[in-house]
């Protein structure tokens, strides 16, 4: 995904983004969070051949 989906815009508005965090992550690779001025980029890095299954978990608290 290179986009936010726009269903996304509304509800993120009422997130704090720059405080996300990882709360699970599964995969046999890299999975990182990188704060940027306007949120946050989420990446999976699958080095090793062949391919695998990922998944993550994230929490962003409200804003106050």
């Amino acid at each position: 995904m290179d986009r936010t989906p726009a269903p996304w815009r509304d509800f993120g508005a009422r997130l704090d983004l720059s405080k996300a965090w990882i709360v699970k992550r599964k995969g046999r690779d890299v999975i990182a969070l990188e704060h940027t001025p306007d949120g946050f980029d989420l990446y999976v890095c699958d080095s090793p051949n062949g391919s695998d299954d990922y998944s993550v978990t994230l929490a962003i608290p409200r804003r106050k």
